[in-house]
């Protein structure tokens, strides 16, 4: 018959000393604390029980299993302290970018080696925010996780605290790991851009027929003679096609003029959807500038991207193509 721990019955007072006494951290000095687990618990009232009957009695067996028993004890310490001091740079390993709203799931294979099986728990934590993973020792090192991914934002991680209860589970050992740091950009899912993004190009370019005038257009785009025209319905616009037009299409710039907060994500999505479809392009977002070829500014880009704020200024430079909502306008 299967064993069943409620059989045991232990009156209410004592399973509340032992919670009490599994709620207790030590603090050790440079970030180290210690506690007790519950097996942890019991055994040190047994070891504590058995040295005071071997000191009282002289038994010389008592001593000998009081004597085993403080190794072991000394020994499980000792390994649980050698685990947490291994731990590697698990920042290199945690992601730069993920989608707002969804899971983010972890699982990387590091170059550590335990000399026992152990399951190390870390908590990164920030300001408003906390983020679990495990870290699973034996041949091979494992990190894994599932990350619950945060609104949009761009959030700094400067806490790292590792724990376990390894290799016996009777101690609860936590570390601080100083030195570490953690940069997490959650930035919107993909949105497609209008069905004909309008682009600007500069004079000279070589165009082939003309359009009407849309909201955001570049005025060295409009077409003067032809639009004065009194048979025209309004502005004209020139438009492109050839290299010119595919290297207008690999730049855009972001006006970030946007009263809504509604329409500024959506405005951010458009602009996240394009990036995923142009990873050698050049992004302007408001008055910054980034070459998604170079993967340094491609981080920098999705990093602004997800703390971006609603500006007062319109996006600089010129050409390529433009996006903007609400208050904006071209140049």
């Amino acid at each position: 018959m299967a064993y069943d721990p409620a059989d045991l019955r232990l009156p209410p007072w004592l399973t509340s000393a032992l919670d009490a006494i599994v709620r207790l951290r030590i603090p050790l000095g440079s970030g180290w604390h210690l506690g007790v687990t519950r097996p942890g618990a019991i055994f040190a009232a047994t070891m504590v029980g058995v040295t005071a009957a071997a000191a009282y009695s002289g038994n010389n067996l008592l001593y000998l299993c009081a004597g085993m028993l403080l190794s072991m004890g000394v020994l499980a310490l000792v390994s649980g302290f050698l685990v947490l001091r291994s731990i590697p740079d698990v920042s290199a390993c945690m992601p730069d970018v993920s989608i707002s709203g969804c899971v983010h799931v972890l699982r990387r294979e590091l170059q550590v080696r335990t000399w026992f099986p152990a399951d190390v728990h870390g908590r990164w934590e920030s300001e408003g925010h906390a983020v679990d993973f495990r870290l699973r020792c034996s041949d091979k090192t494992f990190l894994q996780g599932r990350l619950p991914v945060p609104r949009r934002g761009l959030m700094r991680f400067t806490k790292l605290f590792v724990s376990t209860e390894a290799p016996l589970g009777l101690w609860h050992l936590q570390r601080r790991v100083e030195n570490m740091e953690w940069t997490w950009a959650a930035v919107p899912a993909s949105a497609a851009l209008p069905v004909n993004p309008e682009t600007s190009l500069p004079d000279g370019g070589e165009w082939h027929d003309l359009r009407s005038y849309v909201r955001g257009d570049a005025p060295n785009r409009i077409h003067w003679r032809k639009s004065v025209d009194p048979s025209a319905s309004g502005w004209l616009v020139k438009r492109f096609s050839g290299r010119e037009a595919a290297e207008a299409d690999n730049l855009l710039r972001v006006d970030l003029r946007v009263s809504s907060d509604q329409a500024f994500e959506h405005l951010l999505a458009q602009v996240a959807g394009w990036m995923r479809l142009h990873p050698a392009g050049q992004l302007v977002l408001g008055r910054n500038r980034f070459k998604l070829a170079d993967a340094k500014e491609r981080l920098q880009a999705w990093r602004s991207l997800a703390a971006a704020t609603p500006g007062s200024s319109p996006a600089a430079g010129s050409g390529g193509v433009w996006l903007g909502v609400g208050n904006g306008h071209g140049d």
